[in-house]
C-alpha cells in the first residue's frame, strides 16, 4: 500500500482523481470502534487496522462511510457471503465465530470534481453467521445478484458524480 500511496501522491498533485477499490482481506479502523467492540465478536477490541488507517492518515475516505457513517445501522458486511449451492464450512474461516466484517472498500481521494453519489453491496443479502446462514437484518443497501452470488465476498459498488 505505500507503493500504491507513493505513486498516488504523484497524481493527487498533479488534481487526477484517484480511486483504490478491492478486496483488502482486513476490517477496517472506522468499524472496529468503541460502538461495536461488543458485537460481532470482535470481544470488547477496538483496533486501528492497519490498511484502511494508511489510506485515512494519507487523506483518502472510505465510500461506503462516506455515505453511511452509522455503523450500528449501517455495517456494510462483504464478509462471508452466503452461496446456498456451497457448504457452509466452505465459505467461513471460522465455523463457530460472527466473522462478518467489511473487507471489501472503494477508496478515493477528496476531489471537488468527484462526490458519491451513492453505495450499495452487490451480492447476496445472506451471510454466515455461527456456521449459520442468515439474512442481513441492516440497513445496507444491496444490488442482489440475478443468479447465484459466485465468490464467499460481497462487492461494494459506488457510483461517482464528476463535475468539470
Amino acid at each position: 500500500i505505500r507503493s500504491f500511496l507513493a505513486e498516488a501522491r504523484e497524481d493527487i498533485d498533479k488534481g487526477r482523481i484517484v480511486i483504490l477499490g478491492g478486496d483488502f482481506n482486513e476490517p477496517s479502523h472506522l468499524d472496529w470502534i468503541r460502538e461495536t467492540k461488543d458485537l460481532y465478536d470482535h470481544h470488547g477490541l477496538i483496533v486501528p487496522w492497519t490498511v484502511p488507517l494508511m489510506l485515512d492518515n494519507a487523506g483518502f475516505a472510505d465510500a461506503y462511510r462516506v455515505r453511511y457513517p452509522d455503523v450500528l445501522n449501517y455495517p456494510g458486511f462483504t464478509f462471508p457471503a452466503d452461496n446456498p449451492l456451497i457448504a457452509v464450512e466452505k465459505l467461513t474461516w471460522a465455523p463457530k465465530a460472527d466473522e462478518r466484517d467489511r473487507i471489501d472498500y472503494v477508496f478515493f481521494y477528496p476531489n471537488q470534481q468527484l462526490e458519491v453519489e451513492d453505495v450499495v453491496i452487490f451480492g447476496p443479502k445472506g451471510s454466515i453467521v455461527c456456521g449459520r446462514r442468515e439474512e442481513e437484518k441492516s440497513k445496507d443497501r444491496f444490488l442482489l445478484p440475478q443468479g447465484v452470488w459466485p465468490t464467499d465476498h460481497k462487492a461494494v459498488l459506488v457510483t461517482f458524480r464528476l463535475s468539470r
